[in-house]
């Protein structure tokens, strides 16, 4: 995390993750908190209809893809740190700018069964563009509800 105030704040929802078994904990540059318990993409996608408020926002989450990072790109979020984090969200992150530190990287995220790559993980993993990429995920998600 390259601002130490930044990597603070980061850690302390982090922390407050792991205490309070939220999936996901944002702080808006208001100081107001988000929390989660849903699990996946859906608590993101949730937060585009309050995409202004999010600009400059840090995040902890349990678990980040590449189609997670894409969002958090999208949404304007300066900084997440995650317990696990795929090599190619690491990479979204990086080329995008924001800030991140997780505790474990893979090659993948797996789905929930365990048997192969999470669907929105592979639903991104040939696109390089977050605008694509939420097309993809929306598309994606839509097909799973069929």
């Amino acid at each position: 995390m390259a601002d130490i105030s930044h990597a603070v704040i980061a850690e302390e929802l982090y922390d407050r993750i792991k205490r309070e078994n939220f999936t996901l904990c944002i702080r808006l540059q208001s100081g107001e908190e988000i929390t989660s318990f849903d699990r996946g993409v859906a608590p993101l996608l949730a937060l585009f209809a309050r995409k202004d408020e999010l600009r400059g926002a840090i995040a902890a989450d349990k678990v980040a893809g590449k189609a997670a990072a894409f969002l958090y790109v999208l949404l304007g979020v300066s900084a997440v740190r995650t317990r696990l984090s795929s090599l190619p969200a690491r990479e979204v992150f990086a080329r995008h700018g924001v800030a991140h530190k997780c505790d474990e990287s893979c090659s993948h995220i797996i789905n929930r069964k365990g048997d192969g790559i999470c669907p929105m993980e592979k639903a991104v993993l040939d696109i390089d563009d977050p605008v694509q990429a939420k097309a993809a995920i929306l598309a994606r998600l839509a097909e799973m509800k069929k």
